[in-house]
């Protein structure tokens, strides 16, 4: 009788024990394959589409404006917003000059916060077919020198350490050949980028990146030239 109840209990635990594991695993690739409401909400409809047009037209006349100004004066400014930046990436280079993304990346958009920009972009990998986002942190720690931290690093709805996105960064900063560096200091996942000499170039005037300041909706960059 005891050898009966115990294979009893052992089958009961077994049986419960796949019951959750399926339970989870089956929330899991849910989540893993859900848009992120934010980012869904970036996406361009039929209803925005005019708009989007106007906002990504609105960002390459402040593009032209600023390499206008460069020839003549020493310090710059741009100023852009959350809107304009995610209908340029959607139109101008998404759709007009899409060889410039990386073949695996697609859809790049962001909402820009106070002391951070929340990014997402749709990634066609091996590992993981779906929307990555994370939290981005940066600064120019020195002129034309960038430093971005990542943080809440999600596939789909999912959070995942932010170290699960290294090598992937990694493998398409050498697709490109971009000299980005990627560290990990203390947990932390570090991405730091020396803007090379031919990236800031204007009528043979070298063109230094000072600050990047994220304020509400808007991104401000300065910087000089000499």
């Amino acid at each position: 009788m005891k050898k009966r109840r115990i294979f009893r209990w052992i089958l009961i635990f077994g049986l419960l024990f796949l019951l959750i594991s399926g339970v989870i695993g089956s929330w899991l690739w849910c989540g893993i394959h859900t848009v992120p409401q934010y980012y869904a909400e970036l996406a361009i409809t039929e209803q925005t589409r005019k708009s989007a047009e106007a906002d990504s037209r609105a960002m390459e006349r402040k593009v032209q404006i600023l390499r206008h100004k460069l020839r003549k004066e020493e310090m710059w400014i741009l100023e852009f917003t959350q809107d304009e930046l995610n209908h340029w990436l959607a139109i101008a280079i998404g759709e007009k000059r899409s060889g410039m993304l990386p073949r695996r990346l697609k859809d790049p958009r962001g909402v820009i916060l106070e002391d951070r920009i929340q990014a997402g972009v749709t990634v066609d990998l091996p590992e993981y077919r779906g929307v990555l986002s994370v939290e981005l942190y940066p600064k120019i720690v020195e002129p034309n020198i960038a430093e971005v931290e990542l943080k809440n690093v999600a596939a789909g709805t999912v959070k995942v350490p932010a170290r699960f996105l290294e090598e992937v960064i990694r493998q398409v900063a050498q697709e490109m050949s971009l000299p980005l560096e990627v560290r990990n200091e203390g947990g932390s996942t570090i991405l730091r980028y020396a803007f090379r000499e031919g990236d800031l170039f204007v009528d043979e005037k070298a063109v230094d990146v000072h600050t990047l300041t994220l304020n509400g909706k808007k991104v401000i960059l300065t910087g000089g030239v000499h």
